[in-house]
């Protein structure tokens, strides 16, 4: 079935991260979600606990008031133009799923989340991976074609590998707690056992070429 970019886009801002929402620490009683989106994410993430607040940056307008509904409060601010509001300090979590790469500067907006962050206080983020054989087969035959969705989705402005993100973690002088690869391969049950065996005689080589998006908890020193 084909999807249309509307449908997408629907689904995009009505999606619940619950790989991400896992990664949060219980004790994280202040959190920020970059992309909130409608504010799905974070509402659930604010039932989980009484008097858990959560607070989210959209871009859109018209998508920040409908979280407004959901979110503790809603700063709708372009990221690449604007820090975080000043009055957010001590935050004990921040979630960024599926923004950094929409950013001009995103080691610059790492920057500025490492210092709104308490001490001991977590970055929560996924990031799709251009390693991914998607990418990396049609560019051995000289071809980069952006997409509507997924890996070269055309509103990405900054591609990463595994290598790369990792580097900006470390240099914003955060260290890596949480690394998980999401690895889609095939519905087929003997394929999946077939690749994983191969991939482990390989010594987990193939791992960045079948990963969509790499997930990261990281926390501040």
């Amino acid at each position: 079935m084909t999807t249309s970019a509307n449908e997408t886009t629907g689904k995009y801002y009505e999606n619940i991260r619950y790989e991400l929402i896992r990664l949060v620490p219980d004790d994280a009683m202040n959190i920020v979600e970059l992309g909130c989106a409608e504010g799905h994410t974070g509402a659930a993430l604010g039932a989980q606990f009484p008097g858990r607040c959560v607070y989210g940056v959209e871009l859109v307008p018209a998508i920040a008031e409908s979280a407004r509904t959901r979110l503790d409060e809603v700063a709708c601010l372009d990221l690449d133009r604007e820090g975080l509001p000043q009055a957010w300090q001590n935050i004990d979590c921040i979630l960024c799923g599926d923004v950094l790469e929409h950013l001009a500067d995103p080691w610059s907006v790492v920057g500025d989340m490492v210092e709104r962050l308490r001490p001991g206080g977590s970055i929560v983020a996924s990031i799709p991976n251009v390693q991914h054989h998607s990418v990396v087969l049609p560019l051995l035959r000289g071809k980069f074609e952006y997409q509507p969705e997924g890996v070269l989705d055309r509103t990405h402005l900054r591609f990463f590998t595994n290598a790369s993100m990792r580097e900006m973690f470390e240099r914003a002088g955060l260290t890596i707690e949480h690394e998980e690869a999401l690895i889609l391969i095939s519905s087929n049950r003997s394929r999946k056992r077939r690749w994983k065996r191969i991939n482990r005689l390989l010594g987990g080589r193939l791992t960045p070429f079948f990963t969509l998006q790499w997930i990261w908890r990281c926390r501040r020193g």
